[in-house]
């Protein structure tokens, strides 16, 4: 990703891309809007995550907006697993406070037609969590799929 020096709104469009910040200031607010075609859903995963512990905040929202459903809300200490939207919207707020901020992150996402097909992702089952595993709606071509019971 690019440094993340001041707060701005990064649009994002198509069937995959990566966004992060390599580096970011004092009191910013960075948000990443991600769309896709209607009819289409959006997994997104964060390979890179090193950002400070509960002065940082990283939250994902299933839709456009920070008043849709919040689906993630990590901090440096929480390493982000992969999130699947249920509409072809996706919103990523990163905030810095004003402490330390040397840290960085980079997320991935790609677009996918179901919400329970197989696509490019990594499943982690928390403890105690129920549920099956399989591709019932079929996949795609170079899909590799990971379920971490």
């Amino acid at each position: 990703g690019e440094p993340c020096p001041t707060s701005s709104n990064e649009e994002l469009s198509g069937g995959e891309g990566s966004f992060g910040c390599n580096g970011y200031g004092n009191q910013i607010t960075k948000t990443f809007h991600i769309t896709t075609p209607p009819g289409e859903h959006i997994a997104i995963r964060f390979p890179q995550f090193n950002i400070e512990d509960y002065g940082d905040i990283l939250q994902v929202f299933d839709g456009p907006s920070n008043s849709d459903p919040m689906i993630g809300n990590f901090h440096g200490g929480e390493h982000p697993f992969g999130f699947t939207s249920r509409s072809n919207e996706i919103l990523v707020v990163f905030s810095s406070n004003q402490g330390q901020n040397s840290g960085n992150f980079v997320a991935s996402w790609s677009s996918f037609l179901s919400a329970d097909s197989c696509h490019n992702d990594t499943i982690r089952y928390e403890n105690g969590k129920t549920g099956t595993v399989g591709c019932p709606n079929g996949y795609g071509n170079h899909v590799n799929s990971t379920w971490l019971i």
